[in-house]
């Protein structure tokens, strides 16, 4: 992944995750294995860690004159329900069209095939679809309570512009009932898991009163009719990390091994989202801001 830095036609983009790890090696395929002959610009992959250290990253090489594009989960961040990519700030960052890379691997046949590879077919279920139905609906109740949870804190974030970035990050109300993505709560019925939200809320309330139980029970409310829609379509809006969290309980491979497999062998070019992000770090200028 090396390039001559004097070049003007290399470009960097920033992802999440370290030098070995699993998103680093899919978007290097993406980005750099799998380009088309047309593309003139060689990218340089700069692993960044979590996505709070997108900015610092990018203030680095912007003084330093070179042209970069950050790619990141788009996590809860933003709502989306289109096969593309949000871009923020002129296009040189780029979310997920899913919640997560996570969220792009969750299909029964890679499952299939990575089981396979680490000889752990016969010790596990063989009707993969139905685990993945399964997950889909024993995490609906707490996936609702997460966007209710997200709602709040984007209205926090509003009312917290204007303040210093360590003050906005005070208003910045927790989005889950967990320690991270992909951890997830003892319990999942939605009885239980709105009696912790709101709990949550409380107690953020304490310091802060710019959101109230009724905003979350309002939230609640549209997130459900949102799920419930005929059309929906999970992988938008489950958190891909809480979803393959819970479907890889049903077998004996460790998240990390299944990652590591499976961004070597899914056919990335069948998600437009993917497509797209690969066509604008290759091809779209980039304006200097």
């Amino acid at each position: 992944m090396s390039v001559v830095t004097s070049n003007p036609n290399n470009r960097f983009v920033f992802c999440e995750g370290v030098a070995s790890s699993a998103d680093i090696s899919f978007w290097k395929r993406v980005l750099i294995d799998d380009v088309l002959p047309e593309y003139k610009y060689r990218i340089q992959i700069v692993p960044m860690g979590g996505k709070h250290s997108a900015q610092n990253f990018a203030r680095g090489y912007t003084a330093n004159g070179k042209n970069w594009r950050i790619i990141r989960d788009r996590d809860l961040d933003a709502e989306n329900s289109k096969a593309k990519p949000i871009q923020w700030n002129q296009g040189k960052q780029l979310l997920t069209g899913f919640t997560c890379l996570e969220s792009y691997m969750l299909n029964p046949e890679l499952l299939r095939q990575c089981l396979d590879h680490y000889n752990l077919t016969k010790q596990n279920p063989t009707d993969h679809h139905q685990t993945v139905q399964q997950t889909v609906s024993e995490l609906k109740s707490y996936q609702v309570i997460r966007w209710a949870l997200q709602r709040l804190r984007k209205q926090a974030l509003e009312q917290a512009k204007g303040l210093s970035y360590k003050r906005q990050r005070d208003f910045d109300l927790a989005n889950r009932l967990s320690e991270k993505d992909g951890k997830l709560p003892e319990k999942l019925d939605f009885a239980t898991c709105e009696a912790n939200a709101i709990e949550h809320v409380e107690t953020f309330r304490i310091l802060f009163d710019s959101v109230s139980i009724d905003d979350l029970q309002r939230h609640i409310q549209d997130i459900r009719t949102i799920f419930n829609d005929t059309q929906f379509d999970y992988r938008y809006w489950y958190h891909g990390k809480d979803v393959l969290a819970y479907w890889l309980n049903h077998y004996s491979v460790k998240r990390e091994n299944f990652m590591k497999f499976v961004v070597e062998i899914v056919d990335w070019q069948q998600y437009a989202a993917i497509k797209e992000i690969q066509r604008i770090c290759q091809v779209e200028s980039i304006t200097a801001v």
